[in-house]
C-alpha cells in the first residue's frame, strides 16, 4: 500500500539545542483534506498566513474547555492548569505557583520541582487544502504569528507525482502542543507534551489503537505497568503522538489504518534547515509551486529556530 508521508514537529526546543522533527506516515487512500491541532501560545493575538495549495488557514481561540490556561513544568514533564478553577482577575495578578500545585494535587500524581512557565492562551489551528491540488506536484504552507513577533509556528505541505504528501511544522521555543484532547491512559498532567492531528472528513477505516514505547500496543499497551504510551489513535479521526520520545521509527494500526510514528534527531542551524528541506521537498518544481515550496520550508525553519519569518 502506497503511503503519504506527514511530518509533524510538535517538540519544543531548549534554548542552544539543535531541532528534533517527527513524522507520521499514513496511507495514500486516506480521505483527509482539512488538519486540525492546538497550539499553547504566550501570545494572545495570532494570525495565520496560508500560501500555495493551503486553501484557508483560520486560527482562533480554543473553544472546548479553558481559552487561557497557566503552563507549568516538573520533574515528570509539563503540564497545563486544565483542571483547576483560575482568577477572575488579570491573568498578570495570578499566583501561577499555587495554580501549578493545585492542578498537581488535582492529578495526584507524586511529582516535584514545580515551576510555572507562564500564562499561555490556547489556540485551535485549522489547515484545509485545495480540492484542486489532488493532482500532480503542488506545494504550499501556512505560518502563524503576530506583528510583534517571530513567526511561531509553521507547516509545510508539499504534494509529489506519486501522491505522497508531506507535511513538515516547525514550533518556536516558548511554544506548546496544546491539550486538545485527553488521551488514552495518560494523566491530564502530561498534556503539555503531546502534540495531535484532529483529520477529516472522517474515515471508517481509521480506528482507536495505542503505542507503548516498548512496542507493546493495543490493551497490552494500555495495561501496561512497565512502559508507557507514546503514540494514540482516538475516535472522530484524531492521532496523537508525545514529543519527546526517543528518537526512532514506531509503528501502529489505528483500526485497518497502518501509521508509522518517526522521531529523528534535528538540524545543528537554521541554515541546514533551510537548506535540506528544499532540497527534500521543492526539487524539480517550478513557478508558483516553487516559490511556495520555499516559501513554506523556511518558514518552517524559521519558526523552529524562533527567527524572524518571511516578511507579508
Amino acid at each position: 500500500m502506497k503511503s503519504l508521508l506527514v511530518a509533524l514537529s510538535l517538540s519544543v526546543l531548549a534554548s542552544g539545542c539543535a531541532s528534533t522533527l517527527s513524522s507520521v506516515s499514513i496511507p495514500n487512500g486516506a480521505p483527509w483534506n482539512t488538519f486540525e491541532t492546538t497550539i499553547a501560545s504566550p501570545y494572545s493575538d495570532l494570525e495565520a498566513q496560508p500560501v500555495g495549495m493551503v486553501a484557508s488557514a483560520e486560527i482562533e481561540p480554543s473553544i472546548e474547555g479553558p481559552q487561557i490556561v497557566v503552563a507549568c513544568k516538573s520533574d515528570q514533564g509539563k503540564f497545563f492548569t486544565i483542571n483547576v478553577t483560575l482568577p477572575a482577575t488579570d491573568p498578570s495578578t495570578w499566583d501561577q505557583a499555587a495554580l501549578c500545585n493545585a492542578q498537581a494535587a488535582y492529578d495526584n500524581a507524586t511529582i516535584t520541582n514545580i515551576t510555572p512557565l507562564g500564562v499561555y492562551y490556547l489556540w485551535n489551528l485549522v489547515v484545509e487544502i485545495d480540492p484542486s491540488s489532488c493532482g500532480g506536484r503542488t506545494s504550499g504552507g501556512v505560518e502563524v504569528g503576530n506583528t510583534d513577533v517571530s513567526t511561531l509556528f509553521a507547516i509545510s505541505f508539499n504534494k509529489n507525482t506519486t501522491g505522497s504528501l508531506n507535511i513538515g511544522a516547525g514550533v518556536s521555543q516558548g511554544t506548546l502542543p496544546g491539550p486538545g484532547l485527553d488521551v488514552q491512559g495518560v494523566p491530564s498532567f502530561l498534556t503539555a507534551e503531546w502534540g495531535h492531528l484532529l483529520m477529516g472528513p472522517s474515515w471508517n477505516l481509521f480506528g482507536v489503537g495505542e503505542l507503548c514505547a516498548d512496542g507493546t500496543t493495543g490493551d497490552a499497551c494500555g495495561n501496561s505497568t512497565t512502559s508507557t504510551p507514546v503514540a494514540v489513535c482516538e475516535p472522530g479521526d484524531i492521532f496523537a503522538f508525545k514529543t519527546n520520545v526517543a528518537p526512532k521509527t514506531y509503528k501502529m494500526t489505528c483500526g485497518s489504518v497502518p501509521v508509522n510514528l518517526t522521531m529523528t534527531g534535528g538540524y545543528p542551524t537554521v541554515g541546514a534547515c533551510i537548506d535540506t528541506n528544499i532540497k527534500n521537498n521543492c526539487s524539480g518544481l517550478k513557478g508558483q509551486n516553487r516559490s511556495a515550496c520555499v516559501h513554506a520550508q523556511i518558514g518552517t525553519c524559521h519558526a523552529t529556530f524562533n527567527v524572524p519569518g518571511i516578511p507579508k
